[in-house]
């Protein structure tokens, strides 16, 4: 991929270039930092919002962090997650990853596996936290559920709401 990632409520932007790596610019676009990532080529990018840390799955499938004011790069998931979407958390302290077979996985920053549940039948194609980090949405096969990360830690499973699109939109 090749592209931007804007956070929420300003701060730093983040540059994405999958031969290249990262940058990341101030929003009076000066270049604060820039991190190569030879061999590594980028397969999926997420900047938290506010800016301070973005999450990124290399072209082996192997997850990992990055904070961007130290440049610290923290692995997360190891290789083959088959990660087809990446969320990071409001306060940065946790990322997940919906996998090709509709799984989600959950870690905290530093690499401690939090939970994970079939959430689809197929790829998850969206994948968001709350703001309070508490509740996740996520989205694939033309339906969307809200769950309770509390109550799934509890090894309990079921989605809070779930909702399946009825009606093709056109503009």
């Amino acid at each position: 991929p090749r592209g931007f990632a804007l956070p929420l409520g300003g701060g730093p932007v983040l540059q994405v270039d999958a031969r290249e790596g990262l940058a990341v610019w101030s929003p009076q676009l000066r270049r604060l930092a820039a991190l190569e990532l030879a061999g590594a080529a980028l397969q999926r990018c997420v900047l938290q919002p506010g800016g301070r840390r973005a999450a990124f799955v290399d072209a082996a499938g192997a997850v990992h962090g990055l904070d961007l004011v130290t440049g610290a790069r923290t692995p997360i998931a190891p290789e083959g997650t088959e990660a087809s979407a990446l969320a990071i958390g409001l306060d940065g302290r946790r990322v997940a990853y919906g996998r090709r077979d509709g799984r989600i996985v959950c870690h905290d920053w530093d690499g401690a596996h939090v939970v994970d549940w079939p959430a689809h039948a197929t790829a998850i194609t969206g994948l968001a936290f709350a703001p309070d980090g508490l509740l996740m949405s996520t989205g694939a096969d033309e339906l969307a559920h809200v769950w309770d990360l509390a109550v799934l830690s509890r090894r309990r499973r079921g989605a809070l709401a779930s909702y399946r699109a009825e009606h093709e939109l056109t503009c």
